[in-house]
């Protein structure tokens, strides 16, 4: 088993989604914690996924490098495509382009907490010595010792990242502790939206349309929550700025003091009033992941598309083939019964 420590490590986190980002935080951690000098690891990943912002107070992270690669959703179409550098990362003069970035910083040492061969060419040719990977296919040659098992491949990324750690003795649950976040940004927010009672955070937004519960179920389950006394914070990207004011809208007027529309904040300060938020519930996104993370119950409306309950803070409603066929009555027996929820 490998006890060495490295002075300059990397971990390449290649998904797109903020929420990817937030699943694979405790990897990253116990890889800085067993393996890195300093403690801390430099990390590839994707502008999208907002890392330099979500995690610039997180003591593990040396640096945060970008990863430009196409990235389609399930429909094939670009789930981003605004990139300052868009795509210089893709195909074969794309990977010739990464491993000259990545051999600029000298790495010692990568673990790639991704399937896919691409990152291990790139590592190799950037002349990285020690490499650390799944390795399913050809590419195991190129990777130390020890590699996952084939019939890890159809497995669910983060739990491949999870069971790949444990190959050297490492539970990444004992690094699933709260992220850290500016004690200014926290600042700001309390004084924004100064809490008084119960707060629920409803997440009305997703990366993808099969995602996302309707507005009129949503309305619904804020008229409940406000009717039990527990004011709502609508939770989405601006985007989502019309959505949120529709559920809103939709609402009895003697609620309307209880409702706050949030989709003009930034990643961080989202982050922040979730941390102050008592629960969250809403659709499959980065805020379910992050607010489970902080130590909130969170209750995540699914579709077709499972999702992924990692965290004992963690519980899922629906997984039938429409997400709207998930009715509010089903959410809220949830949130009235189950032993996440005290509050409802």
């Amino acid at each position: 088993m490998i006890s060495q420590k490295f002075s300059n490590p990397l971990v390449i986190q290649p998904m797109p989604g903020i929420g990817d980002m937030v699943w694979f935080l405790p990897h990253v951690r116990a890889i800085a914690d067993h393996f890195s000098i300093q403690k801390q690891v430099s990390v590839l990943a994707r502008p999208s996924t907002h890392a330099s912002t979500l995690l610039s107070k997180e003591p593990s992270i040396k640096e945060i490098i970008p990863l430009y690669r196409r990235q389609l959703n399930r429909q094939g179409l670009e789930r981003e495509s605004n990139h300052e550098k868009p795509y210089q990362h893709d195909g074969l003069c794309g990977l010739l382009q990464l491993a000259k970035d990545l051999r600029h910083h000298h790495f010692d040492a990568v673990w790639i907490l991704d399937r896919h061969a691409f990152y291990v060419y790139g590592a190799l040719l950037a002349g990285i010595p020690h490499r650390f990977g799944l390795g399913f296919g050809l590419e195991k040659i190129f990777l130390k010792f020890p590699t996952l098992p084939k019939e890890f491949h159809k497995r669910h990324a983060r739990d491949r990242a999870t069971e790949f750690l444990k190959s050297f003795n490492i539970e990444s649950n004992l690094y699933e502790y709260p992220l850290a976040i500016d004690d200014a940004i926290m600042g700001k927010m309390r004084s924004l939206f100064p809490k008084n009672g119960s707060w629920a955070c409803i997440g009305i937004g997703a990366s993808e349309k099969e995602k996302k519960w309707s507005i009129a179920h949503f309305a619904t389950l804020v008229e409940f929550l406000c009717s039990k006394g527990i004011a709502c914070l609508i939770c989405g990207g601006p985007s989502e700025k019309q959505e949120a004011e529709a559920i809103k809208g939709r609402v009895p007027h003697q609620y309307q003091a209880s409702i706050h529309c949030v989709t003009n904040l930034s990643v961080m300060e989202t982050g922040a009033l979730i941390t102050e938020s008592d629960f969250y519930i809403g659709n499959d996104t980065f805020l379910y992941n992050l607010a489970a993370l902080q130590n909130k119950p969170s209750l995540a409306i699914q579709g077709i598309v499972p999702t992924h309950t990692y965290l004992k803070t963690m519980q899922a409603v629906g997984n039938k083939k429409d997400i709207n066929e998930v009715l509010p009555s089903e959410v809220i027996d949830i949130l009235t019964h189950s032993s996440l929820f005290p509050m409802c």
